[in-house]
């Protein structure tokens, strides 16, 4: 399976009450302007790059390298 920049919320609206930004981003519910989401198997590269906004990294299951 891969998925790559998917509107998670617009895909998928339901899943927005099953998701809570961290206290320790120091954001609140009400800023938070866009949730993408990537997904990829074992082996997935992302070239290097930038982003207009500000990120939260999570692995679920595995590992990641980040350089």
């Amino acid at each position: 399976m891969s998925i790559t920049q998917a509107c998670l919320f617009e895909q998928f609206p339901r899943l927005r009450r099953d998701f809570e930004v961290p206290a320790a981003c120091g954001v609140s519910r009400g800023t938070v302007q866009h949730t993408h989401a990537w997904l990829g198997p074992a082996g997935t590269v992302t070239p290097l790059h930038f982003d207009s906004y500000d990120n939260i990294f999570s692995q679920v299951v595995g590992y990641k390298l980040v350089r």
